[in-house]
């Protein structure tokens, strides 16, 4: 029979040979027109029309996700005289040897530039492999694939070493292929967010050193939270999931400096990398330099923009994914790279009108996101306040990216939601209806509109925005969140279990008892962590 592959594998890799666009007819006119199925739409005239620019934007998600638009936008504000046409070519879980192939091919559509925005997902899928293995009638055949892989296996990285690699050889090659065109490229750095502690666990979520170590920080004990991560590191060495926890330490302390090293060495010791860090952003600076290529560092603007050197939740929805109004931080980088940059053909020779360069995002975007916790006026339209709410409110949706359970994030919001806004709790299944109803209002986030409906992931966040309340010691209102959460999802380990402590702290033992056997039987492991109820 035909190896199995599904659907994620189909249109994430065994795609990345065929062409991504093709010859068509629209409109009595010869178009190219994209066909891959992760592909934004797109189409575009065979016969580039005179004194028009042709961008192409290749790279992952951040790229699918960036709105052309804006930065046509940009382009003609600061360089007027000339028609900019962005064709964003991101893809979903794209690494940077499919973004070579992506290259390769819109090089010959008649462009004046290629931007590249890459970095994450270098450790993600085959970084190669035999189309013909998983195609047509002999894919049927044992004989047939054994003979793929004899002749052609697939390529897999296994180290971070190999991944680095070969994410500069393929960036390398891009720049030849370019050059070989004479088409300019444009290499933008990717930035991360800091606070988010995606990484693996390896275990230890459950141990009582750890939870000590939550409810030290939550008490905002760092003696004691300090003893506990050290009791921790002896047992993990070199963890990333405790060096993000030593830089949480490190901010409560106040030592905004040292938090960022630690938040930027636990990204640097991810066993499983999956967005950009400091090494990854190296390779794209140092390539630059090597084979003159204009650069935007994006990452550096964002370390720039956020608070102590901090970027987190206010301009990331997840591990790398910015919310849609921050996209203007790329628009501006990506635009003071190409501004005066004589590109092939004298594309883009030409004046630029002023400075054109925004303010900092701090003393504009930040205002407005900060006005629904604050309480003050936004500055920039409902879009900012609508994405802080989602943000701080909702949590994350359940097409959240993150390898770790949802848990996991909808506490990190909701943590930072009780130091800012706690009143905002005691209404959250008000505010969720009011942002509902924000969204139908906005066609931009319509797509996560749907997301959101999705209940599948809602009685996990009003359980551990429960779990928030239970150690603010509001045993009340907790509980009344996670008679919610079990509602929405019975077989929710976690919210039995915390629900359990919150019954044993309001002294209804024989509820407690019985939320706890009930978490044991869900998931057996927390039997080590649940105490007697007698």
């Amino acid at each position: 029979g035909r190896p199995p592959s599904g659907h994620n594998f189909d249109v994430q890799f065994l795609d990345m040979y065929d062409r991504a666009f093709r010859r068509a007819r629209h409109d009595g006119a010869a178009v190219y027109e994209s066909v891959r199925p992760r592909l934004n739409p797109a189409r575009f005239p065979v016969r580039k029309p005179p004194g028009r620019r042709r961008i192409f934007l290749i790279g992952d998600s951040t790229a699918w996700s960036f709105p052309g638009g804006l930065l046509e936008g940009k382009l003609q504000e600061v360089l007027p005289g000339a028609e900019f046409e962005v064709v964003n070519c991101g893809m979903p879980g794209s690494d940077a040897y499919r973004n070579l192939l992506m290259g390769r091919e819109v090089l010959g559509y008649d462009p004046d530039l290629v931007v590249v925005i890459a970095g994450n997902n270098e450790m993600i899928g085959p970084r190669r492999l035999n189309p013909w293995k998983y195609r047509g009638p002999l894919s049927h055949s044992a004989v047939f694939r054994l003979l793929c892989d004899l002749v052609s296996p697939a390529v897999t990285i296994r180290s971070r070493e190999e991944a680095d690699r070969y994410f500069s050889d393929s960036l390398s090659r891009l720049a030849a292929a370019a050059a070989a065109r004479r088409v300019p490229l444009l290499l933008c750095t990717e930035p991360a967010n800091y606070r988010d502690n995606h990484f693996p666990d390896e275990g230890m979520s459950f141990e009582p050193d750890f939870l000590a170590l939550i409810e030290a920080l939550r008490r905002r004990e760092s003696g004691a939270a300090a003893r506990r991560l050290e009791a921790l590191a002896g047992r993990h060495p070199d963890s990333a999931f405790l060096e993000h926890y030593r830089g949480r330490l490190a901010e409560d302390r106040g030592d905004h400096a040292a938090a960022a090293r630690h938040y930027a060495l636990a990204l640097e010791r991810d066993p499983f990398p999956i967005v950009c860090d400091r090494r990854c952003n190296g390779i794209i600076r140092s390539l630059a330099a090597q084979y003159g290529l204009p650069l935007a560092d994006i990452a550096q603007r964002f370390l720039d923009t956020a608070p102590h050197g901090i970027p987190g939740f206010d301009l990331f929805k997840d591990n790398c994914h910015a919310w849609p109004p921050v996209f203007g931080l790329y628009a501006d980088e990506i635009t003071e790279a190409v501004r005066g940059f004589d590109c092939a053909r004298g594309a883009f020779a030409l004046a630029s009108c002023g400075d054109w360069r925004m303010d900092q995002l701090s003393r504009t975007t930040y205002v407005s996101l900060a006005g629904p916790v604050a309480g003050q006026k936004a500055q920039t339209g409902a879009e900012g306040n609508l994405v802080f709410a989602l943000t701080m409110i909702l949590g994350p949706g359940p097409h959240s990216l993150d390898p770790l359970p949802l848990a996991y994030r909808a506490f990190q919001y909701l943590d930072l939601l009780h130091e800012q806004a706690p009143e905002t709790l005691r209404t959250l299944d008000a505010r969720r209806a009011e942002c509902l109803a924000l969204l139908d209002r906005h066609e931009w986030v319509a797509g996560l509109a749907g997301d959101l409906r999705q209940e599948s992931g809602w009685g996990r966040v009003l359980a551990y925005a429960g779990e928030t309340l239970r150690r603010a010691g509001r045993l009340q209102d907790a509980l009344r969140l996670f008679d919610k959460a079990v509602a929405c999802d019975g077989r929710d380990a976690m919210a039995r279990y915390f629900r359990g402590w919150t019954c044993l702290g309001l002294g209804r033992r024989r509820e407690a008892a019985a939320d706890f056997a009930a978490a044991r039987g869900l998931n057996p492991w927390l039997g080590t962590v649940i105490p007697g109820t007698r």
